[in-house]
């Protein structure tokens, strides 16, 4: 914990976890937004599957498509601009909902979801940056430890904020209306594009990541350069073939259905909905502080269990669980997804090369939204088939049932950290630039 103490002790390193934390504000708000607004207008469950469906497919559908395209970005230009640029671009978005959104599936909810997807495609692998460039900026570039702590640091107060935010956003919507609630996603935004521009105002770019702005390849082959970084290192490859499978037939119906099945097609139940959500969130504070520090030689071993556990919380919303059952399981969810990404990021920190980190949590982003728009579009089919309970029951089993069988290969269990600690390069005749 006294490593964590010391980073957060550092006033720019903090100033951009505020600002993290308070940007959660509102990605927790534009979708109990939306769901507030369609419960207000009383729609049925099957326009509400539509609407809560059209705009999270929208959003990530824009996320997938912009996020390759901005690891090129990232590793030619300052990180530190580009993330305050999205979040000014979100400010712009949030305020047009406001004045002109009317609540319904419209042109308008559309276009700026996708705005907002955009924006997060850019914001996500920039902070991935930014954050050991903060700690790291006394010129100490060996400092790995460090850097793994500033990331798991970095999530864990997001996620504390995480906790308090959908309970807040909630209130927020039920006493002040949407629209209040949107106005607030726009001052949370500008708050943290502020904050990001002061943190970074102190550090430069590493001499590879400079360089790379006198790289005139296109940023098409930028993108597959991204891919290929991925797809060229086994362990990365069979994880997120996994994430592409769960994203396509466990979260992305998840993502339809959860609202349905806690809110029950009633305002007040966006209260249990925000409960739901903040015990995911506790859970991923203390995964967060976990998965930054813990030491193992095969962190796959550990990380993919922790992941399944989220299996077991989609399927007890989907049995109809009792509130404070699924409240525990949604924690221990939360926990256990948190060490399975900070462990996953720690593993491409270090087996990938610095001036190739933005492409790679790029194409890592890629690998896992890329499907999400999709999922979403089969679980707003399947809840107005099947019904919501019984599509969260099967993503659950289909989750608990998929989780671990990339261990049986070597390279997952080790996350690729063994051959990265022993400098061995499985192409070391190749050079990662396109995907083959």
């Amino acid at each position: 914990m006294r490593t964590y103490f010391r980073i957060l002790s550092d006033v720019r390193f903090a100033a951009l976890s505020v600002g993290q934390m308070v940007s959660l504000l509102g990605d927790v708000m534009f979708p109990m937004a939306v769901l507030f607004a369609a419960l207000q207008n009383e729609v049925i469950d099957s326009e509400l599957a539509l609407l809560v469906g059209t705009a999270y497919a929208v959003r990530f559908a824009a996320l997938a498509a912009v996020v390759l395209f901005a690891g090129g970005i990232l590793d030619r230009v300052d990180p530190v601009r580009s993330a305050a640029t999205a979040d000014l671009v979100r400010v712009f978005a949030f305020g047009a909902l406001v004045l002109w959104w009317n609540g319904g599936l419209t042109g308008l909810i559309i276009a700026m979801a996708a705005m907002i997807g955009a924006c997060e495609a850019v914001s996500e692998p920039a902070i991935l940056v930014i954050g050991p460039m903060v700690v790291e900026r006394d010129g100490d570039r060996q400092s790995g430890d460090r850097a793994d702590a500033a990331i798991g640091l970095m999530e864990a107060l997001r996620n504390m904020f995480g906790v308090a935010g959908p309970p807040l956003a909630a209130l927020l919507l039920a006493s002040m209306g949407y629209r209040t609630g949107l106005a607030g996603c726009a001052a949370v935004f500008a708050v943290s594009a502020v904050l990001t521009l002061w943190a970074g105002s102190a550090c430069e770019p590493s001499t590879k990541r400079s360089a790379a702005q006198d790289d005139d390849r296109a940023l098409a082959q930028e993108a597959l350069t991204g891919l290929g970084i991925v797809w060229r290192r086994p362990w990365l490859r069979y994880v997120q073939m996994l994430a592409v499978a769960q994203v396509l037939f466990a979260v992305g119906p998840w993502m339809v259905a959860l609202p349905i099945v806690i809110t029950n097609a009633d305002s007040d139940g966006v209260r249990n909905y925000g409960l739901v959500l903040a015990a995911f969130a506790a859970g991923a504070i203390l995964g967060s502080l976990i998965g930054g520090r813990v030491s193992v030689r095969r962190p796959g071993l550990i990380a993919l269990p922790c992941l399944a556990v989220f299996g077991v919380a989609a399927l007890a919303t989907g049995l109809s669980a009792q509130l404070g059952t699924q409240l525990v399981a949604y924690f221990l969810a939360g926990v256990g997804t948190q060490i399975f990404d900070i462990l996953k990021l720690r593993a491409i920190r270090r087996s990938v090369p610095e001036n190739e980190h933005a492409r790679a949590f790029s194409a890592d982003f890629f690998f896992s939204f890329a499907a999400l728009p999709l999922g979403q579009i089969i679980g707003t089919t399947l809840v107005s088939s099947m019904g919501a309970e019984t599509v969260l029951a099967f993503g659950g089993i289909f989750v608990l049932a998929t989780g671990l069988i990339p261990l049986s290969s070597r390279e997952v269990r080790e996350f690729g950290l063994l051959d990265s600690d022993a400098e061995i390069n499985p192409y070391p005749h190749r050079h990662e630039s396109v995907l083959s």
